[in-house]
């Protein structure tokens, strides 16, 4: 049996050429980014169709002064997607 590492996982990615899109996330790598969430979505879909992307918006500086981080989950029910 594999032991998984429990815990939250980090990224390792300089998220700075991403500010103000959104990007896909599989397995811990930027599969696609986009101007909008769905096409984040839907480009990782076609680059990896059987993993299930993370998609998430880079606030970019201008943004950030208003939020707590810099990077927005993005879900299927929020007002941003």
């Amino acid at each position: 049996m594999k032991v998984r590492p429990t815990g939250p996982r980090y990224l390792d990615i300089d998220l700075r050429p991403y500010a103000g899109k959104y990007i896909a996330l599989v397995e811990g790598r930027v599969a696609a980014v986009a101007d909008t969430p769905r096409g984040a979505f839907s480009r990782a879909r076609r680059t990896r169709p059987r993993r299930m992307p993370t998609v998430v918006k880079i606030i970019d500086s201008e943004e950030k002064s208003s939020r707590a981080s810099n990077v927005n989950l993005v879900t299927p029910g929020s007002s941003e997607a």
